[in-house]
């Protein structure tokens, strides 16, 4: 949600000491030090304004009259990237104990301790509910302190302080908290419920009162949700050139690997397979010194390492716009042979672990390795397995017992500017819809082109089943 605003300014008022704020959030960037989760007040940001955010990576609520009203900030860190946070802050400035006027809970669990902890007097108005402007994910004007990542399933109720299992819920089997599609909570007058489950109007409010909003920018729908998590890029387990900053080349939710603003940076996945058939898809968009593939987990991500150069750790990756194949380093021009690789190529990868083979596929054709057409339903035959194409100069080139395989992007040239557009079963090339909705042998992610039969997409569920 980077870069987009959704808001909208109540023509009365509501309840202003006792409401509710809910919100799944998945987090992107988070070298972005301050991301704003709810805003209501002066749409300068300079005055007469109450605020949530994610500032520093702490949870914090506060107004501002000239000054602090209140501020209250937590002391626990939030810097997950990899998986979804359940968000929820429950006001009432009527409660004569001043620690009950403000309420957090993260994930179903309340927050008890804090770093900032100066509470509103009591029967205080915010400027939540107030016929005032109120945003979603920004805080001022469009100009700044976006919020970074995926939001799903926000509230806003008007009059009632709820508790987090008001709104989510342990999972039977699991026992992971997860959302409650159908919440028995009342919105009030300026309440709203948020689902983004229209595809033809992302902003609609769900509650019964049917609030309008504006949106600012390109609101995406994405099929990572809370109950069914998504492989992504993993912020906490990348690398860049001490001189740049790789928050910078991580955009749209950890989905596109930019390195315009950074050089012989890597980035590896966030779930990593040890068994199954798995598939996912990759949009080459400009750049001659990228690699993306696979690496074992024990291929660090640090300033120096190059993935596609490892040749002492199994790494498989497609190199530059010439297509050339790398295992652990060694280098096949063979593979490639006819083929030229062009900005807007899209290349899936069908990485089969229980028979030790990944088949990569461009534009739907499958290439070819060892004089044979990729066929990811081969088997233990491994028809055009990259993983055999390499059998000499003692290589390792397969996948070692027990060891778990990671997606990666690299950009391997100092000075190169490359950009990668994953697609895990997420449904989208950056901001923009696919053209197709293939979706996985359970049905679950959307992709580009025809999912191998027996394949599946990166995400919690299909981990649970088929991994």
């Amino acid at each position: 949600m980077a870069s987009v605003r959704i808001s909208r300014t109540p023509s009365s008022g509501g309840n202003r000491k006792t409401f509710t704020f809910s919100a799944w959030i998945k987090r992107g960037d988070l070298e972005e030090t301050t991301q704003t989760l709810l805003m209501s007040g002066d749409d300068n940001g300079n005055n007469n304004i109450s605020v949530l955010h994610l500032k520093d990576n702490q949870l914090e609520f506060y107004t501002w009259v000239g000054g602090y009203q209140h501020q209250v900030t937590t002391t626990r860190v939030f810097k997950d990237t990899t998986a979804w946070y359940h968000i929820v802050v429950a006001v009432d400035t009527t409660q004569s104990t001043a620690a009950d006027r403000v309420k957090m809970y993260v994930n179903g669990s309340q927050e008890t301790s804090f770093a900032n902890s100066s509470y509103m007097s009591q029967n205080y108005d915010t400027f939540i509910n107030h016929t005032v402007l109120h945003g979603i994910a920004n805080y001022n004007a469009g100009t700044s302190q976006y919020f970074d990542g995926c939001m799903a399933h926000i509230h806003l109720t008007d009059g009632t302080a709820y508790a987090a299992s008001d709104f989510g819920e342990s999972d039977s089997v699991s026992g992971i908290w997860k959302p409650k599609t159908a919440p028995s909570v009342t919105h009030g007058t300026n309440g709203f419920f948020l689902k983004f489950e229209n595809s033809g109007n992302l902003d609609l409010d769900s509650s019964t009162n049917n609030h309008t909003f504006t949106t600012s920018g390109t609101l995406t729908q994405n099929v990572d949700t809370p109950s069914n998590n998504f492989c992504v890029l993993n912020f906490l387990d990348r690398a860049r050139t001490a001189t740049n900053n790789l928050g910078d080349a991580l955009e749209n939710a950890n989905t596109t690997f930019n390195t315009s603003n950074a050089v012989k940076a890597t980035a590896r996945g966030t779930i990593g397979v040890q068994a199954g058939k798995w598939y996912w898809e990759a949009k080459y968009n400009g750049g001659t010194a990228w690699a993306t593939g696979i690496c074992l987990e024990e291929l660090l991500a640090d300033n120096t390492a190059q993935f596609w150069d490892s040749s002492s750790i199994l790494a498989v990756a497609i190199n530059g716009g010439s297509g050339t194949l790398y295992v652990n380093g060694r280098s096949s021009d063979s593979w490639n042979t006819g083929v030229s690789f062009s900005s807007g190529d899209i290349f899936g990868f069908a990485l089969d672990v229980d028979n030790q083979a990944l088949y990569i596929h461009r534009n739907g054709t499958y290439l070819t390795a060892n004089s044979n057409v990729g066929n990811p339903t081969s088997g233990s035959s491994r028809t055009g397995s990259v993983l055999g194409e390499l059998t000499t100069g003692g290589y390792q080139n397969y996948i070692p017992d027990g060891k778990y395989v990671f997606p990666f992007c690299q950009d391997v040239s100092t000075g190169a500017s490359t950009t990668i557009y994953m697609n895990f079963g997420n449904g989208r090339f950056g901001t923009t819809a696919l053209a197709s909705s293939n979706s996985d042998s359970a049905g679950l992610g959307l992709f580009e082109y025809s999912v191998p039969s027996g394949y599946y997409s990166l995400c919690t569920k299909n981990i649970k089943d088929y991994g």
